[in-house]
């Protein structure tokens, strides 16, 4: 199973989700995955190296969280391994799932609607509409009432 996280709460909420497909399917392997976008030099007007800098940190600190969650599930006889990749967030995990033979791809949507929505693309959006590979999608908590109420 591949669990793309992007740091938020929000795509945190698949966790539960996680855990109980991995009780009930005997503990299959799970990756957690990240997926840190570039920096563009062109759309900052500061010095390469503080970009890079700051993409070294940004891929650092996404490792790092990924590795939290992972010792997480971990406690809870779920293993977990982690990936963090760097590019696009959509192309990347489909390329990842498709490289990886992945059989179910886990994810949250973050629930944006209208222009919202529009206005930022939604990648979960892009990896269902693409995925040659079986999704689960997960609303988080919040988002499901406020959307059927």
């Amino acid at each position: 199973m591949l669990v793309p996280l992007d740091g938020s709460a929000y795509s945190e909420s698949i966790l539960e989700h996680v855990e109980m497909m991995a009780a009930s399917c005997g503990s299959p392997e799970i990756v957690l995955l990240t997926v840190i976008e570039p920096y563009s030099p062109e759309s900052y007007i500061v010095p390469e190296n503080i970009l890079e800098e700051a993409h070294k940190k940004a891929v650092a600190q996404g490792r790092r969280h990924l590795e939290d969650l992972s010792f997480q599930l971990s406690r809870k006889g779920i293993a977990a391994s982690v990936e963090v990749l760097e590019g696009d967030p959509a192309e990347a995990i489909l390329e990842y799932a498709r490289k990886s033979a992945v059989n179910l791809i886990m994810l949250s949507t973050h629930g944006r609607t209208g222009i919202t929505r529009w206005a930022l693309g939604s990648n979960t959006d892009r990896v269902i509409r693409r995925s040659p590979i079986p999704i689960l999608v997960v609303s988080p908590p919040g988002i499901r009432s406020e959307n059927n109420g």
